[in-house]
């Protein structure tokens, strides 16, 4: 039902057969699955490149010393191009952290022949992108992302890939750094609001998030702001940060974040033109961490000043990784459909949604639930529901002919993001996970996946 990264890149090795096998010697590939104009096309905003304005050119034609990786890769390797998708690159920065992570993506590189293989994580599997590595030029310059070292690659080609998993680069146009990190790791990802007051809750959470090497990123949103507003501060409203590390010295803790600009940073305290770099504490930071002072992007702040003006927070947990603790997880397909699609409005018809028991739970677990529903970047007939679900305790191990509140212990908020998920603690016995759509007679897949740090059996009653 749902591919494994292995068994994607089993697929990937396959093809790229394929191609070696009908390309002729010396010949390059072109790849015809999606036409050149295809990737310049206005799919989620008004705006559009014109194909007579930019000229597709191979590594080979822009630089003399094509590399896919020069010394490794680094999460200031990436600088956003004309583009709007600073999510998907502040996510990608944070990857960039991980060798572990990253190397894996690369299903193939086949630079002889001209093409390369990407792996992403769409609604429960791996897929493979196969890409040939023609990119788009303008004015003599890469028109979307790009590496600062001319001669390295791998950024604007797994962005290509991207985009063409998603039909076009325009539809990479604004989004979710939690889903980017889902779609970069396969782990679970999750949305926390942050408020002023919360310091060391917050401070908790990022140090629990970095011990684990989870992957985090930011924002200020604004809804009545424009995207990518300047604030006096330097930062910018409605734009996506790669949330990089914290560190304790004495008294003083910092967040370190990236813009994936590559430039234009936070001007506060203990940014890089601050005075505070200059003590006996800056020195020791720079020493620890290998900072370099320079408008590139990355930049240090006060725990108290991030809370006071990041109100958003996108992690993505990762529990399969070889870093930290391995959580098992059960991983289910469902849908609502006919009988089965009464939304949640009625208490009396409730019952008729989906259900998934847990149990039995002979001790304390804690748990992390995701429902996922099918991205609509994906095609123009696939739209979000308003979706979420409630967790109740459960009578028996069998489907349950009632859910009301005298067995609730949470419901979620019901919204048409692509996922919804929930972090709990759960005492001994059995209990019930319904995912129901808001609406009634609204009909669509998702997949249910749940996490706990230990065996825990979940099974569709």
């Amino acid at each position: 039902m749902f591919a494994t990264k292995q068994e994607a890149l089993l697929k990937a090795q396959e093809r790229a057969e394929r191609i070696k096998l009908d390309l002729m010697p010396g010949q390059l590939y072109e790849d015809n699955e999606i036409s050149l104009s295809s990737y310049l096309s206005a799919c989620r905003t008004s705006y559009t490149v014109p194909s007579s304005q930019v000229k597709w050119h191979r590594p080979s034609q822009i630089s003399e010393q094509p590399e896919l990786f020069c010394d490794g890769a680094h999460s200031s390797d990436i600088i956003q191009g004309r583009l709007g998708d600073c999510w998907f690159l502040g996510a990608l920065s944070c990857v960039a952290t991980r060798e572990d992570l990253l190397m894996p993506l690369i299903a193939g590189a086949y630079t002889e022949y001209g093409f390369y293989q990407f792996l992403f994580f769409k609604h429960g599997s791996w897929d493979a992108i196969t890409i040939d590595d023609r990119l788009a030029i303008r004015r003599g310059k890469l028109l979307y992302a790009r590496c600062p070292d001319p001669n390295e690659f791998w950024v604007p080609l797994i962005e290509k890939a991207y985009a063409k998993l998603h039909g076009c680069y325009d539809n990479l146009s604004g989004g979710s750094p939690a889903y980017a990190l889902a779609d970069l790791t396969g782990g679970q990802c999750e949305k926390i609001s942050v408020k002023p007051q919360d310091i060391v809750k917050t401070w908790n959470y990022l140090t629990r998030s970095i011990n684990e090497r989870w992957l985090m990123g930011a924002s200020v949103f604004n809804a009545k702001a424009a995207v990518e507003e300047e604030r006096p501060d330097g930062l910018l409203v409605n734009h996506a940060y790669g949330l990089l590390d914290c560190i304790k010295i004495d008294n003083i803790k910092l967040v370190k974040l990236r813009n994936p600009w590559g430039r234009k940073e936070w001007n506060g305290a203990w940014s890089d033109t601050s005075d505070e770099w200059n003590g006996k504490i800056g020195s020791q930071i720079k020493a620890m961490t290998s900072y370099t002072l320079g408008d590139d992007g990355c930049f240090f702040m006060r725990i108290e000043d991030f809370c006071r003006i990041f109100n958003k927070l996108y992690t993505v947990r990762l529990y399969q990784d070889s870093i930290g603790a391995v959580w098992p997880f059960s991983r289910l397909s469902g849908c609502w459909k006919d009988v089965t699609a009464p939304g949640c409005q009625n208490p009396i018809t409730l019952a008729r949604n989906p259900q998934y028991i847990l149990g039995p739970i002979t001790r304390q677990i804690e748990i992390f639930i995701t429902l996922s529903q099918r991205d609509e970047r994906l095609g123009s007939r696939t739209k979000h529901v308003n979706m979420g679900f409630f967790l109740c305790r459960a009578l028996s191990n069998r489907r349950q002919a009632k859910v009301d509140k005298s067995t609730l212990i949470v419901m979620t908020l019901f919204s048409n993001a692509r996922e919804i998920s929930t972090n709990l603690i759960l005492d001994q016995g059995y209990y019930v996970i319904v995912p129901s759509t808001y609406y009634p007679r609204e009909q669509t897949t998702f997949v249910l996946t749940v996490s706990a740090d230990r065996d825990i059996q979940v099974k569709a009653v």
